[in-house]
């Protein structure tokens, strides 16, 4: 009796077949006897990763098809920005496929406070609906001095760290807006 080729049972998307044997044991034959190649099988393993789009790491998910999805135990942060959701809903188990999964942010918004000196103005150019400006953003302001008066100097700062102004001449200053309210000061 020859024992017959190793059979192959073709993976699928979820679990991958490991020929065992045969049953009932392969034995000499005297009458007709049907055989059926007997198979393992082992999940496959796919990733979930999680795009956060600039924001802190969320480390990727790694495991069998069809286990236990434990989610993340913090949301993702990023300077200037709220987490607002995930483009899908993480799920409870692991699916047949590598998934990627991306955070969703809203724009945080800022104030600008002018403390203008005697007998000069602060005008926010810059037009805002809410008079709050998002991170990132680049926001202008006009400075105006009444006639027989001149400006010392002017700053900006968002708590005690100083904001780069632009000049952008006829005095009309630029600035990015941080993470935090900022105040402009003239003397």
């Amino acid at each position: 009796i020859e024992k017959p080729i190793v059979p192959k049972k073709p993976s699928t998307a979820e679990y991958t077949y490991t020929f065992v044997g045969w049953s009932p044991v392969l034995a000499d034959v005297t009458e007709n006897v049907t055989y059926t190649a007997t198979y393992t099988s082992t999940a496959n393993e796919y990733t979930i990763t999680f795009n956060t789009d600039g924001g802190t790491v969320i480390p990727s998910i790694t495991q069998a098809y069809n286990t236990n999805v434990v989610a993340p135990a913090n949301n993702p942060t990023k300077e200037g920005y709220t987490f607002a959701w995930w483009d899908r809903t993480i799920p409870s188990t692991m699916p047949a496929e590598d998934t990627i999964i991306t955070a969703a942010w809203t724009k945080n918004l800022y104030s600008v406070v002018s403390n203008a000196a005697p007998h000069s103005t602060i005008e926010n150019r810059t037009i805002s609906t809410t008079g709050k400006y998002g991170y990132g953003e680049e926001v202008e302001v006009v400075l105006s001095v009444e006639a027989g008066y001149r400006l010392t100097s002017i700053s900006a700062k968002a708590w005690e760290e100083n904001v780069t102004l632009f000049d952008r001449w006829n005095g009309v200053y630029a600035f990015i807006m941080p993470a935090k309210d900022v105040t402009i000061t003239t003397e």
